[in-house]
């Protein structure tokens, strides 16, 4: 074995726990790491197949888990926040039955026209994508993403500015505390609960609602027409 085989040897061992190219070089005495790139070319495929990895584990870390994609888009189509309703999720899960992607905005998600007449606040973003496939042309949705959820400065003026905004919070022990965090917040505001069930969601898959009719009844009842 040659001295030249020996030095290469070495350079190599060093590589192998995942040293810098630029480390190595300052430890071998080349005058830049760029030498040592051009003279052990194997070494930066190495290098980048590492870092390629290593980027796919982190990339891995945000796969999203395995449910119902409940995306929110801006008026230009671009992605706001992505939530994941998990299918799998159950009572006493150590996780919630919603995940947020990381990256995603933390204020609530507004769905439809706010600029409409009527606007309703629910928790659920399956809620609100249901209600806009079923009333969205006169009716726009706020959905918080959680009863504990705080609204910013743009929702509370969307809210303040629309002629009637109903509540429609979960009902539960949650979506009461809810409620009372509304009622004080905004006078614009009455409650407009779900006719069964916990939520809109629930009174359509279980009673089949008609979920427009239940809206425009309540329209009627405090007397806001409807934009069409």
């Amino acid at each position: 074995m040659t001295f030249h085989d020996t030095r290469h040897d070495y350079i190599t061992t060093l590589s192998e726990p995942g040293y810098p190219l630029h480390v190595i070089s300052r430890i071998v005495g080349h005058r830049s790491h760029a030498i040592t790139a051009s003279r052990y070319s194997h070494l930066s495929l190495e290098h980048a197949e590492r870092a390629a990895t290593e980027i796919g584990d982190k990339l891995r870390k945000l796969c999203s888990p395995h449910g119902l994609t409940l995306p929110w888009f801006d008026e230009n189509s671009e992605i706001l926040k992505i939530n994941i309703r998990r299918l799998d999720w159950h009572e006493n899960d150590d996780y919630g039955k919603y995940i947020k992607i990381p990256g995603s905005m933390q204020c609530p998600a507004i769905y439809g026209d706010p600029s409409l007449k009527v606007g309703i606040i629910l928790e659920s973003e399956f809620d609100a994508l249901l209600i806009q496939q079923e009333a969205g042309d006169f009716c726009f949705c706020i959905a918080t993403g959680g009863s504990t959820q705080p609204l910013d400065q743009i929702t509370d003026q969307i809210i303040r500015k629309c002629p009637l905004i109903m509540f429609c919070p979960d009902v539960d022990k949650a979506g009461a505390k809810f409620l009372e965090r509304l009622q004080e917040a905004y006078t614009n505001g009455v409650l407009w609960p779900a006719p069964f069930g916990k939520s809109p969601g629930d009174a359509f898959a279980d009673q089949g609602i008609n979920l427009r009719e239940w809206i425009l009844q309540g329209c009627e009842s405090f007397k806001i027409g409807q934009n069409k």
